[in-house]
């Protein structure tokens, strides 16, 4: 029997899209393109979003440096974050002030969930992972960015992969310090755990911050949460 299509069986999540720490509004995430990996839906829009609003209508749907420079981020309602690799396309149109649309372009939704359901949102990590806070994301951000600063900028250091990814929390752990990243290169979308040293400095062996790489989520999910999950039961 064929698996029923996505979009045949279409449910709703709520989003809530970020620029920074900032709410901008609500969404009621669905399946756009299933090929393409987009997904997407209508914005309600908070107060804040109306002092960008004019970035947003310039941009005529297009994820241009006005809109790379906001930091966007967008957090379905189960604490997941999604990662756009075509990045976001905004459509707030003057004659249609009720209808912001906001799509998630390549997304990284297909790679984690089977479907979305906003009835009963699907955890996508297992005690004692947990979901993070936006504030929290940027903190965990800001510190592997310090801890990893010395092999961004020295070139002896160029083919280290703490040079070569971009990081972006998702999760932590609640027992000690690691914490799961999206390791983003060009268009290629793996996963980190990454055991944070909190020092607040550049390390200079670079071994350090630890990092175990996941090719996908499954892999992950498999090998590190399922058992964490087990132990912690």
């Amino acid at each position: 029997m064929q698996k029923p299509s996505l979009i045949a069986s279409l449910v709703y999540m709520k989003a809530t899209l970020y620029s920074h720490t900032k709410p901008l509004g609500t969404i009621e995430m669905k399946i756009v393109d299933e090929s393409m990996g987009v997904v997407g839906g209508k914005l309600t829009p908070s107060k804040f979003y109306f002092s960008l609003q004019q970035i947003f209508r310039r941009s005529g749907g297009k994820y241009n440096e006005e809109l790379q420079q906001l930091n966007l981020n967008l957090q379905l309602e189960n604490g997941c974050y999604l990662h756009p690799l075509g990045g976001y396309s905004i459509y707030d149109i003057e004659d249609f002030p009720d209808e912001i649309s906001v799509d998630v372009v390549g997304s990284n939704y297909f790679n984690i969930f089977e479907t979305l359901d906003g009835d009963n949102p699907i955890s996508f990590v297992k005690e004692p992972w947990y979901s993070i806070a936006i504030e929290t994301k940027f903190a965990l951000e800001s510190e592997l960015s310090n801890e990893i600063s010395r092999f961004r900028v020295d070139k002896k250091f160029s083919n280290h992969y703490y040079a070569e990814y971009d990081f972006f929390a998702l999760a932590s752990y609640g027992p000690d310090d690691d914490v799961l990243f999206y390791a983003v290169k060009n268009n290629e979308l793996r996963y980190a755990i990454i055991h944070l040293t909190w020092t607040g400095n550049p390390e200079k062996n670079p071994a350090y911050p630890r990092c175990t790489f996941y090719n996908t989520y499954e892999e992950l999910k498999t090998l590190r949460m399922l058992p964490d999950a087990e132990e912690w039961e």
